[in-house]
Parts: structure tokens; C-alpha cells; sequence
């Protein structure tokens, strides 16, 4: 819909597929002439399974590796004059560091193998991961230019990358970027002990404040917090509560159960306090177990 409002900025926007009515695909809608420089083959985020399909009865679990030789013989059969082909996509790979993601900590993060992007690119621009880095002389990452998390405590750049002809091996430059306000996190055991490190803070800098405390915070934290800087040219973003620290010898109470075997007896409410226990080191306070037990009664009245 907005394609032809950003073609005449001059930009090229590729976010979807047309797919014939057999699931297949033109290849040459991912493929971007640039003047008399080169190609770029600009691929939009597809799910590892969802990709678009070379012919109508490619299997699932090879699409992803199909689409990409489909597009790469098509711009290859395109370029006669041996300029440079940039392939653009957006997914992790083997052998990325995600270093500042903190979502991968749940679940885990999926990469995908270099061996199903294909060949015969001169140069291969991946998006997601947000630290620069490169995974071969030919792969890399830009980064992000500015942090996008807290985690993200490293230095930010872009990259400059230069080719004249088909073969020729990029040559990578990285520009740092300074960032208008730097991120800072405070760490602590106990809320006091976080607003003392608060009240130091001069600087004009986005702040988080991690603690690592038995129980839970008070409800008032963010608002002490807040009062804190109240004044200050910092910006406070985040008052969280982090899962305490176990001691190494300390044995976890990780079970794997089966709530749909017949046979199990343990209630909702049980399998909550555990979680309310393990992330918050303390019982459930009894206000909240009478509220949650008041829901799941409710929804099993409604559930009958």
C-alpha cells in the first residue's frame, strides 16, 4: 500500500509476497536494480516454514533453501556486466552472538544455517541481531545504531561497505555512533540501597534499577524512585524486581508435570504459589491467593 508513496523519496520498500494462486513466486519482486552499481535482493521476514514456495510441490522444510537459489539464479542470470549482489535479510544464524537480546533467555532464540541463504552474493546485510558483527568476510551484521535494550551495553557503529565488481571481497568500515543519552542500570539487594546509588546519578542518562531482594517490592518503589530524580536530568524507565540469586549448592524444585494427566491432583493455585515461591524467594502473600482463587473459580463456573 504505501510502496509507490516511498518510490518517490527514492526508497524501495519490500515487505510481502505476491504469491500465485499455486503458493509460487516471481523472483525478480525481490531483486532491486541500483543504477549501474549493482543488485540488491531484498528479502522481508518470513517464518522458517512460511516461505514462499519455488515450485507448487516443494516440501516445508526445504522452502526456505529453494527460494533463496531461485532468487539468486534469477539475479545472476541478471547480471552480465559482473557488478556486486547484495542480499538483504532479516532472521538469526549460526554462530551470531545475541548478546543484549534479553527475550532469548525464554524459549531460546531459532538460527537458521548459512548453507540455506544461498550462494553467489558478494556481500550478505542481515538484520535482528542487534550488535555488529561479522560471521564470515561475506556475512555480517550492521547492529543496531542506537540501543534498543538495557542489555545492550556495548558500543553501537554503522557499517560502510565497499565493492566495485562481482568477487571482490567487502571491505567493512564501522562508524561509531554516539548516542544523545546513554543507558545506565543500577543493580542493588534492597530498594534503599538502590535509591542511595539513585541519588548519586548527575548525569542525563536513561535508568533502570534491577533488585535482587527476598519478597516482593514495595508498592510504592517506582514512586520513591521517581521522587528521587524528580529534578535530576536523568530519566528513570524501570523499577523491576529480578529472580534472587540461588546459591550454587542450592538445589532447584524444577518438576515436569502433567496437568492433563487424570490421575494429577495438584490445583492451579499449588502451581502458582511454586512460581510466586521460585521467582520471588517468599510465600504468596494471602491476599493474592484468595484473588487468583476466586478467578479460577470463577472460570471453572463458567467452564461447566
Amino acid at each position: 500500500v504505501h510502496r509507490p508513496i516511498w518510490e518517490k523519496m527514492r526508497v524501495k520498500v519490500i515487505g510481502t509476497c505476491k504469491r500465485a494462486e499455486d503458493g509460487t513466486f516471481d523472483s525478480n519482486e525481490f531483486i532491486v536494480p541500483i543504477s549501474d552499481k549493482g543488485y540488491v535482493v531484498a528479502v522481508p521476514y518470513f517464518h522458517p516454514h512460511n516461505f514462499p514456495m519455488a515450485a507448487a510441490d516443494t516440501e516445508r522444510e526445504v522452502r526456505q533453501q529453494r527460494f533463496f537459489e531461485k532468487v539468486m539464479e534469477s539475479v545472476t542470470g541478471m547480471n552480465e556486466r559482473n557488478q556486486p549482489i547484495v542480499v538483504m535479510a532479516h532472521l538469526a544464524v549460526e554462530g551470531c552472538d545475541i548478546k543484549g537480546h534479553e527475550d532469548s533467555a525464554v524459549g531460546g532464540m531459532e538460527k537458521e544455517s548459512l548453507t540455506k541463504l544461498g550462494s553467489g552474493y558478494d556481500y550478505l546485510a542481515l538484520g535482528h541481531i542487534h550488535m555488529s558483527q561479522s560471521i564470515t568476510e561475506r556475512v555480517r551484521y550492521s547492529g543496531s545504531p542506537i540501543p534498543l535494550s538495557f542489555s545492550e551495553a556495548y558500543q553501537h557503529t554503522v557499517s560502510v561497505v565497499e565493492m566495485d565488481a562481482h568477487g571482490d571481497v567487502p571491505k567493512v568500515k564501522e562508524l561509531r555512533i554516539s548516542p544523545l543519552r546513554n543507558i545506565m542500570t543500577i543493580s542493588a539487594e534492597n530498594l534503599d540501597d538502590a535509591l542511595r546509588e539513585l541519588e548519586k546519578v548527575e548525569d542525563d542518562v536513561y535508568i533502570r534499577i534491577l533488585i535482587d531482594q527476598e519478597g516482593i517490592l514495595p508498592a510504592d518503589a517506582e514512586l520513591r524512585a521517581q521522587l528521587v530524580v524528580e529534578g535530576k536530568p536523568c530519566r528513570l524507565c524501570e523499577v523491576r524486581k529480578v529472580m534472587r540469586k540461588r546459591e550454587a549448592s542450592e538445589e532447584t524444585d524444577i518438576q515436569e508435570i502433567d496437568i492433563t494427566d487424570p490421575d494429577c491432583t495438584i490445583r492451579p493455585i499449588d502451581i502458582a504459589r511454586r512460581h510466586f515461591r521460585k521467582l520471588n524467594n517468599t510465600e504468596m502473600p494471602e491476599e493474592l491467593v484468595q484473588m487468583l482463587e476466586e478467578v479460577i473459580t470463577e472460570f471453572n463456573n463458567v467452564n461447566d
